[in-house]
């Protein structure tokens, strides 16, 4: 029989792959993470603003800015980093991806955006048509292991970039953005089975 069998591959590029960074806020004494969810949406906002949707956020208008922007539109939850999930003890910050979607409408409604959000469970099937369409997907997941420290797992939102059957398995193809990739934008690939809900973005003409 065939080994490593690929039966189906997508790959969308040129996703920005936004890190979360420290901020300052008056809940927490040490600095606190932008978050993984604005930073997830700006990385998308960012690829549509490349795209098809460049009044979503001018190029006068760096990542950061986006970021906050999408940040101050959502209730944002802080957790002190006691298990060492970064390298300099600096707080998490979270939020749910209900809110997201919420936040991504709004602001794109002030942008004069019209797009199509939807916020659902996760399925393979819809993942895929959107990434045939040319359309990044914002993916929540539960229970990945840090890719530095494999012992910790944590929740994580992400931007999905890449399908994979293997073998006859599923997998996603993700821009992380709490670890860089060693090569600009290269995707980290994790079994569909870690996914449990998805926000899709379609431009209306």
């Amino acid at each position: 029989s065939a080994k490593n069998l690929v039966t189906t591959f997508i790959f969308i590029p040129n996703v920005l792959p936004l890190q979360q960074f420290p901020i300052t806020d008056p809940q927490s004494p040490v600095p606190v993470a932008s978050g993984c969810v604005p930073t997830a949406g700006a990385s998308l906002i960012s690829y549509w603003a490349n795209h098809d949707l460049p009044e979503w956020c001018p190029p006068s208008v760096d990542s950061q800015t986006l970021t906050l922007r999408l940040r101050a539109r959502m209730t944002m939850s802080i957790t002190p980093d006691q298990a060492g999930f970064t390298n300099h003890q600096m707080s998490l910050a979270g939020a749910y991806p209900q809110e997201l979607a919420a936040a991504l409408e709004k602001d794109a409604a002030q942008a004069g955006v019209k797009v199509a959000i939807h916020y659902q469970r996760f399925q393979a099937d819809t993942y895929l048509k959107s990434l045939e369409a040319g359309h990044p997907v914002l993916l929540s997941c539960s229970q990945i292991p840090v890719p530095t420290k494999p012992e910790l797992c944590w929740g994580h939102e992400i931007v999905g970039v890449g399908y994979l059957k293997l073998n006859g398995q599923i997998y996603v193809g993700i821009i992380d953005n709490f670890l860089p990739a060693a090569t600009n934008g290269t995707p980290r690939w994790l079994h569909a089975s870690a996914f449990h809900d998805m926000i899709t973005v379609e431009p209306l003409r």
